[in-house]
Protein backbone atom coordinates (compact mmCIF):
# COMPACT_ATOMS: atom_id res chain seq x y z
CA UNK A 1 0.00 0.00 0.00
CA UNK A 2 2.71 2.36 0.61
CA UNK A 3 4.84 1.62 -2.52
CA UNK A 4 1.44 3.04 -4.26
CA UNK A 5 1.33 6.00 -2.57
CA UNK A 6 4.40 6.62 -3.12
CA UNK A 7 3.91 6.13 -6.66
CA UNK A 8 1.02 8.43 -6.77
CA UNK A 9 2.97 10.78 -4.54
CA UNK A 10 5.78 11.04 -7.27
CA UNK A 11 3.25 11.14 -10.87
CA UNK A 12 3.43 14.75 -12.32
CA UNK A 13 -0.24 16.48 -11.59
CA UNK A 14 -1.87 17.74 -14.48
CA UNK A 15 -3.18 21.12 -13.93
CA UNK A 16 -7.07 21.50 -13.43
CA UNK A 17 -8.41 22.40 -16.62
CA UNK A 18 -10.03 25.68 -16.67
CA UNK A 19 -13.24 26.00 -18.19
CA UNK A 20 -15.37 28.47 -19.48
CA UNK A 21 -18.14 29.41 -21.62
CA UNK A 22 -20.05 31.95 -23.67
CA UNK A 23 -23.59 32.51 -24.61
CA UNK A 24 -22.87 32.64 -28.60
CA UNK A 25 -26.05 34.54 -29.15
CA UNK A 26 -24.88 37.10 -26.96
CA UNK A 27 -21.91 37.76 -28.15
CA UNK A 28 -23.42 37.53 -31.82
CA UNK A 29 -25.50 40.00 -30.99
CA UNK A 30 -23.99 42.53 -29.03
CA UNK A 31 -20.66 42.25 -31.30
CA UNK A 32 -20.18 45.58 -32.73
CA UNK A 33 -19.03 44.26 -36.22
CA UNK A 34 -22.42 41.76 -35.95
CA UNK A 35 -24.18 45.74 -36.88
CA UNK A 36 -21.07 46.68 -38.87
CA UNK A 37 -21.81 43.58 -41.47
CA UNK A 38 -25.39 43.83 -41.32
CA UNK A 39 -25.17 47.65 -42.45
CA UNK A 40 -22.83 46.18 -45.26
CA UNK A 41 -25.99 43.99 -46.46
CA UNK A 42 -28.76 46.11 -46.11
CA UNK A 43 -26.88 48.66 -48.29
CA UNK A 44 -26.02 45.95 -50.72
CA UNK A 45 -29.49 45.02 -50.77
CA UNK A 46 -30.98 48.45 -51.48
CA UNK A 47 -29.09 48.80 -54.33
CA UNK A 48 -29.77 45.69 -56.25
CA UNK A 49 -33.56 46.76 -55.22
CA UNK A 50 -32.76 49.89 -57.24
CA UNK A 51 -31.18 48.00 -59.95
CA UNK A 52 -34.94 45.83 -59.49
CA UNK A 53 -36.54 48.96 -59.59
CA UNK A 54 -34.87 50.44 -62.67
CA UNK A 55 -35.28 47.15 -64.77
CA UNK A 56 -38.56 47.04 -64.14
CA UNK A 57 -39.24 50.36 -65.58
CA UNK A 58 -36.97 50.20 -68.51
CA UNK A 59 -39.48 47.14 -69.38
CA UNK A 60 -41.97 48.55 -68.97
CA UNK A 61 -41.24 51.47 -71.15
CA UNK A 62 -40.42 49.08 -73.78
CA UNK A 63 -43.81 47.96 -73.91
CA UNK A 64 -43.27 44.45 -73.74
CA UNK A 65 -45.92 42.02 -73.11
CA UNK A 66 -46.73 41.92 -69.03
CA UNK A 67 -46.06 38.10 -68.94
CA UNK A 68 -42.80 38.51 -70.21
CA UNK A 69 -42.22 41.51 -68.08
CA UNK A 70 -43.21 39.68 -65.22
CA UNK A 71 -40.94 36.78 -66.72
CA UNK A 72 -37.52 38.64 -66.75
CA UNK A 73 -38.35 40.43 -63.22
CA UNK A 74 -39.32 37.55 -61.76
CA UNK A 75 -35.76 35.68 -63.13
CA UNK A 76 -33.79 38.78 -62.04
CA UNK A 77 -35.48 39.26 -58.67
CA UNK A 78 -34.57 35.43 -57.88
CA UNK A 79 -30.96 36.10 -59.16
CA UNK A 80 -30.82 39.32 -56.66
CA UNK A 81 -32.34 37.75 -53.33
CA UNK A 82 -29.54 34.46 -54.01
CA UNK A 83 -26.62 37.03 -53.89
CA UNK A 84 -28.74 38.82 -51.08
CA UNK A 85 -28.41 35.23 -49.04
CA UNK A 86 -24.76 34.65 -50.32
CA UNK A 87 -23.87 37.58 -48.89
CA UNK A 88 -25.40 36.81 -45.88
CA UNK A 89 -23.58 33.80 -45.34
CA UNK A 90 -20.73 35.00 -46.69
CA UNK A 91 -20.87 37.75 -43.52
CA UNK A 92 -22.09 35.19 -41.10
CA UNK A 93 -19.04 33.02 -41.42
CA UNK A 94 -16.66 36.36 -41.50
CA UNK A 95 -18.38 37.20 -38.35
CA UNK A 96 -17.66 34.05 -36.99
CA UNK A 97 -14.02 33.87 -37.70
CA UNK A 98 -13.37 36.80 -36.24
CA UNK A 99 -15.09 35.83 -32.98
CA UNK A 100 -13.37 32.58 -33.33
CA UNK A 101 -10.19 33.99 -33.85
CA UNK A 102 -10.86 36.31 -30.77
CA UNK A 103 -11.89 33.55 -28.22
CA UNK A 104 -8.60 31.58 -28.96
CA UNK A 105 -6.44 34.95 -27.98
CA UNK A 106 -8.84 35.52 -25.03
CA UNK A 107 -8.24 32.06 -24.37
CA UNK A 108 -4.39 31.95 -24.57
CA UNK A 109 -4.46 35.30 -22.73
CA UNK A 110 -6.30 34.17 -19.14
CA UNK A 111 -5.32 30.61 -19.45
CA UNK A 112 -8.66 28.52 -20.24
CA UNK A 113 -8.40 25.11 -21.07
CA UNK A 114 -11.70 25.25 -22.66
CA UNK A 115 -14.54 27.85 -23.88
CA UNK A 116 -17.21 25.99 -24.88
CA UNK A 117 -19.70 28.00 -26.58
CA UNK A 118 -23.77 27.90 -24.90
CA UNK A 119 -26.26 27.47 -27.91
CA UNK A 120 -30.22 28.09 -27.27
CA UNK A 121 -30.25 24.40 -28.94
CA UNK A 122 -28.85 22.88 -25.53
CA UNK A 123 -25.37 21.94 -25.89
CA UNK A 124 -24.47 23.15 -22.05
CA UNK A 125 -27.06 21.29 -20.23
CA UNK A 126 -25.74 22.99 -17.13
CA UNK A 127 -23.09 25.20 -16.03
CA UNK A 128 -22.25 27.57 -12.96
CA UNK A 129 -22.53 31.54 -14.04
CA UNK A 130 -19.28 31.84 -12.34
CA UNK A 131 -17.35 29.81 -15.52
CA UNK A 132 -19.69 32.22 -17.64
CA UNK A 133 -16.95 34.84 -19.40
CA UNK A 134 -19.55 36.19 -22.15
CA UNK A 135 -19.60 39.60 -20.75
CA UNK A 136 -15.93 39.84 -20.59
CA UNK A 137 -15.75 38.60 -24.30
CA UNK A 138 -18.36 41.02 -25.22
CA UNK A 139 -16.27 43.72 -24.07
CA UNK A 140 -12.79 42.60 -25.26
CA UNK A 141 -14.21 41.63 -28.61
CA UNK A 142 -15.43 45.09 -29.50
CA UNK A 143 -12.18 47.12 -27.79
CA UNK A 144 -10.76 44.89 -30.69
CA UNK A 145 -12.73 45.67 -33.06
CA UNK A 146 -13.51 49.51 -32.30
CA UNK A 147 -9.46 49.75 -32.18
CA UNK A 148 -9.16 48.35 -35.48
CA UNK A 149 -11.42 50.68 -36.82
CA UNK A 150 -10.47 53.57 -35.25
CA UNK A 151 -8.71 55.98 -38.02
CA UNK A 152 -4.86 56.28 -37.83
CA UNK A 153 -3.38 59.19 -37.52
Amino acid sequence: MLGLALLTACQPTSPTPVIGYINAKKVMQQYHGTATHRQVIEQQALRWQRSLDSLTSALHQQQLPPAQQTTQVGHYRELLQQRVRQAGEAADQQLIQEVNAYLKQFGAQHHYTFILGATESGNIVYADSANDVTARVIVGLNQQYDHQRRPSR
